[in-house]
């Protein structure tokens, strides 16, 4: 890019490698949170509900 000397292309070149970076690491970071949305929602069905007690008692 330093070579072609156009500030342009160079700015173009960075916005389209930026782009190309991030649309997997955007990929990645979805799966990952589903997946950790996933095992919360597990561990939270797991355990007893505070609100079950209360409503009994009522």
């Amino acid at each position: 890019m330093l070579a072609s000397g156009s500030a342009a292309f160079a700015a173009a070149a960075a916005k389209a490698g930026s782009i190309l970076v991030a649309l997997p690491l955007m990929a990645f970071d979805n799966r990952w949170v589903q997946a950790l949305g996933a095992l919360f929602d597990k561990v939270r069905r797991s355990r007893p509900s505070a609100a079950a007690p209360a409503a009994a008692k009522a």
